[in-house]
């Protein structure tokens, strides 16, 4: 079970019957961090995949990949260092603000900028950025998990 899920699911509004079924489990900071690791290492393997299995000539979905999977690789970050204030669109702000990682927070900021209708120039040296974007993150989180 991802405890990111979990705390997501607390923090929700529940749709459906009385009682949020999330708040009977017990979150702790330890299952958070845990949670946002591996939330990270689902995202590089998200990326990995679309490298590997992502037609020629497609570099909308290939930079698609990349971006998504930076944005989630930063959001799992900021959980794991205590932040929850956040969504998709603040992340690159508060990443650069707050992150303590040797990780170049204008990948986050590009790939927001591309799921917002930006362009991406060079897509391959952009997505080759994702990947070691998000291998710091994942690298510094695996360090810093005790």
């Amino acid at each position: 079970m991802n405890w990111v899920h979990v705390w997501t699911g607390q923090q929700g509004v529940l749709k459906i019957g009385k009682e949020n079924p999330f708040n009977k489990l017990k979150i702790t900071e330890e299952k958070l961090k845990l949670g946002a690791t591996r939330m990270c290492l689902d995202n590089v393997f998200i990326m990995r995949d679309g490298f590997l299995n992502t037609p020629a000539g497609q570099t909308d979905e290939l930079a698609f990949y990349g971006s998504e999977a930076a944005i989630g690789c930063a959001q799992a970050l900021l959980v794991f260092i205590g932040e929850k204030g956040f969504n998709r669109y603040n992340v690159p702000e508060l990443f650069a603000e707050k992150a303590k990682v040797k990780a170049d927070p204008k990948v986050v900021i590009d790939a927001r900028d591309f799921r917002l209708g930006a362009k991406i120039d060079n897509v391959t040296d952009f997505v080759e950025k994702c990947y070691d974007f998000g291998w710091s993150i994942l690298e510094y989180m695996i360090k810093n998990s005790k």
